[in-house]
């Protein structure tokens, strides 16, 4: 079944969902600005990929998971 509506609601949304594919953090970063200089966001936490690199740390977040309300769902993403 569908486990999350969220992928549904977004999927039109082009700072959504799977990142494209970048060759280097040049690249990443000119993309990010093309965004803020269209008016399309704000800055680069705006971004909402699932999987993207963090605003204010040098990590790479995961961003595809919601509440799980069954606790045998919860335990598989721990």
């Amino acid at each position: 079944g569908l486990a999350s509506y969220r992928l549904t609601v977004f999927d039109n949304l082009p700072r959504t969902g799977l990142p494209p594919k970048l060759q280097s953090w040049g690249e990443f970063k000119r993309s990010v600005q093309a965004l803020i200089d269209l008016n399309v966001i704000e800055d680069s936490s705006k971004i909402w990929w699932d999987l993207r690199p963090s605003a204010k740390f040098p990590t790479i977040e995961t961003r595809i998971c919601d509440v799980s309300p069954r606790i045998e769902h919860a335990l598989t993403i721990a």
